[in-house]
C-alpha cells in the first residue's frame, strides 16, 4: 500500500498531506507523491484513554515510523504487534483509522 504525500516539484522536499506550500522552500507547487509505506520504528507510546471513535481499541500502540524515502510520519500500529525500535514495518489498511503499520516479518 503507498502513503499518500506530497512532493515539492521546486526543491523535492517531500511532505505528508495536507500541505498548502513547501516547509523547505516555501513553494507551491506541491505534487502527489506516492512513497512505499515501509520504514522503521523511531518512537512510540502506547494510548489507554483514546478518542471516542478508538475507545473499543484501547489500549492501542501509535508509533513514529521513519519511511524509506526520508519523511517522518505518526500512525497506528496493528493490534498484537510488539513495537520496538528499528523494527521494519509496512503500511496496510484498517478498518478504522485509514491505515496502520504492521511488522515487515508479519509478527
Amino acid at each position: 500500500m503507498d502513503f499518500p504525500a506530497l512532493r515539492c516539484a521546486d526543491c523535492a522536499a517531500l511532505a505528508a498531506q495536507p500541505a498548502f506550500v513547501c516547509r523547505r522552500c516555501g513553494g507551491d507547487r506541491l505534487e502527489p507523491a506516492g512513497l512505499s509505506g515501509r520504514g522503521r520504528i523511531v518512537s512510540w507510546t502506547t494510548i489507554y484513554m483514546p478518542p471516542a471513535a478508538l475507545a473499543g481499541e484501547a489500549p492501542y500502540d501509535v508509533a513514529i515510523v521513519a519511511l524509506d524515502e526520508g519523511l517522518r510520519v505518526t500512525g497506528r500500529l496493528r493490534p498484537g504487534a510488539r513495537p520496538d525500535f528499528d523494527l521494519p514495518v509496512r503500511l496496510v489498511e484498517a478498518a478504522v483509522g485509514g491505515y496502520i503499520f504492521a511488522p515487515e516479518d508479519g509478527a
